[in-house]
C-alpha cells in the first residue's frame, strides 16, 4: 500500500511494523543526452497502480535550481560549455629568458660602445 505525504511516496506492505520511504512523487529522469543539451522526461507516482508514470501536467519545473519551461513532458537542460583552457601566463623570469635567447646572436652594447668610442661609425 502507498501512502502520499508532503510530496513523497511511502509504502508499507501491511505486514511492516514501520512505513518506509518509496520516492518522491515528482521525478526528473534523463532520457538522452548529446554534447549541447540532456533531455528529461517528468514522471508523476501513480498510487493505485504504485509506479512512475509520464506526465504532461506541468507547464514548467524547477531543476537544481533553475526553472525549465516543460512540453509534453520533457524537459531541455542545455549543457555548460567549458571554456578552453588559457595558456598559463609567463613569468617576469620566462620573459627575461625569451629575451635573451633573442638577443644570443646580437653584439652586447659593451662592444657597441667601444665601436662607436673608436669612430666606427665617422664618416668623413
Amino acid at each position: 500500500m502507498f501512502e502520499l505525504r508532503n510530496d513523497e511516496v511511502w509504502y508499507n506492505s501491511g505486514n511492516m511494523v514501520e512505513w518506509i520511504m518509496w520516492g518522491k512523487q515528482i521525478i526528473k529522469s534523463l532520457v538522452s543526452e548529446d554534447e549541447s543539451e540532456q533531455k528529461y522526461e517528468v514522471k508523476k507516482f501513480n498510487l493505485e497502480a504504485g509506479s512512475y508514470e509520464h506526465t504532461n501536467e506541468f507547464s514548467e519545473i524547477t531543476y537544481q535550481g533553475q526553472t525549465y519551461e516543460v512540453k509534453d513532458g520533457y524537459f531541455i537542460v542545455p549543457k555548460e560549455i567549458e571554456p578552453e583552457p588559457t595558456p598559463a601566463q609567463p613569468t617576469n623570469q620566462d620573459i627575461m629568458d625569451k629575451l635573451d635567447e633573442m638577443s644570443a646572436g646580437q653584439i652586447s652594447k659593451a662592444d657597441l660602445d667601444a665601436a662607436y668610442a673608436e669612430g666606427v661609425n665617422d664618416v668623413g
